[in-house]
């Protein structure tokens, strides 16, 4: 079974959004890093999480203005997380139970990652077909 820590291995430090960013920064930094949403810190510690959907929902829809908002006001602040020694499926169960695409990973109540649901149906595809090519070279007697 593969384990967050595998996941996150060798990755360069996660993008982090801070809570006092208006809207307008936030957005630009998610598009300059190509990420749908990111983990938001006060004080470095986690607070919440910005989405693009949450930038939509509650900036946009609301008709706020993203130079005069900031993050902290339209942020989630209910923010599942999982750790580096849980597996990708117990990743993968609390996301989609929780209808979320992203999921900081905390060590010592810092965030060391985020990891994406692609990020783990990724690893666990890659490990299916690991198990599948030992079985067929099993089956054919290599």
């Amino acid at each position: 079974m593969i384990r967050v820590s595998h996941i996150i291995a060798n990755r360069a430090r996660p993008f982090i959004l801070d809570a006092t960013m208006s809207i307008a920064e936030a957005s630009r930094f998610l598009r300059k890093h190509h990420v749908g949403g990111a983990p938001v810190t006060a004080d470095g510690r986690l607070v919440g999480f910005c989405s693009e959907r949450d930038i939509v929902y509650r900036l946009v829809g609301d008709g706020r203005d993203p130079d005069k908002t900031v993050v902290a006001e339209i942020m989630s602040t209910n923010v599942i997380t999982a750790s580096p020694g849980e597996t990708a499926l117990e990743c993968e169960d609390k996301m989609r139970e929780a209808h979320v695409r992203h999921l900081p990973i905390l060590e010592d109540g810092e965030v060391v990652a985020c990891i994406s649901l692609r990020n783990v149906l990724k690893s666990e595809l890659a490990e299916y077909k690991l198990e599948v090519d030992c079985l067929t070279d099993y089956i054919r007697g290599a």
